[in-house]
C-alpha cells in the first residue's frame, strides 16, 4: 500500500532520483534544450531547502520499501484584478512508470486540494508540455480544464 506523505530529509535522494527520471522524460518530449548540465546538483539544493520552506507543499508516495513519487506546488500570489489571487502552482508532479494507474497523483491531488483550502489558495495551476497528451488527459480527468496556452520564443545565445 502506497502512503503519500510531507518531504523528509531522509528522502531527498529519492526524489532526486525520480526527479533525474522526470527530466529525462521533459527533455523527449521538446526540440528545445529545457535544463543545465548542472541540474541535477540544483535540484538537490532545491529539494534540500524546501524542508525549510513555508509557501511550498511537497510531498511523497512511499510503497514501504522506497519513494516512488513526488509532487511540488508553491504559493503564488496574483495581483487583485484577478479572481484568484492565491494560486498554487504545481510544478513537478511524477509517479514511477511501475507505479503508475494506481491512484497515485489522484492521492496527491487530494491532499495538495486539502493543503490548498487550508492555506486559503483558489485555484491550482499546472504546465504541461504541449506534446504530453496522456498527461494532459489524466489532469483533465481530475478536474483540471485548459487555461492558457504558454508560448515561447528562445532568443540569445543558448
Amino acid at each position: 500500500m502506497v502512503v503519500i506523505r510531507t518531504l523528509e530529509e531522509d528522502d531527498i535522494e529519492d526524489i532526486c532520483r525520480l526527479w533525474q527520471e522526470f527530466a529525462r522524460m521533459r527533455e523527449a518530449m521538446t526540440d528545445s534544450r529545457i535544463l543545465n548540465e548542472d541540474a541535477a546538483d540544483y535540484f538537490f539544493g532545491y529539494a534540500t531547502a524546501m524542508l525549510q520552506r513555508k509557501d511550498t507543499l511537497c510531498l511523497v508516495a512511499d510503497d514501504g520499501s522506497e519513494v516512488v513519487g513526488y509532487i511540488i506546488a508553491t504559493k503564488q500570489r496574483r495581483p487583485p484584478i484577478y479572481h484568484h489571487t492565491r494560486v498554487a502552482y504545481l510544478s513537478d508532479a511524477f509517479v514511477h512508470e511501475g507505479h503508475r494507474g494506481k491512484g497515485i497523483l489522484r492521492k496527491f491531488v487530494a491532499e495538495l486540494e486539502a493543503w490548498c483550502a487550508r492555506e486559503g489558495i483558489t485555484a491550482v495551476d499546472v504546465q504541461i508540455f504541449k506534446n504530453n497528451e496522456a498527461a494532459q488527459e489524466i489532469y483533465r480527468h481530475l478536474g483540471f480544464h485548459d487555461y492558457r496556452v504558454l508560448m515561447r520564443r528562445e532568443v540569445g545565445a543558448s
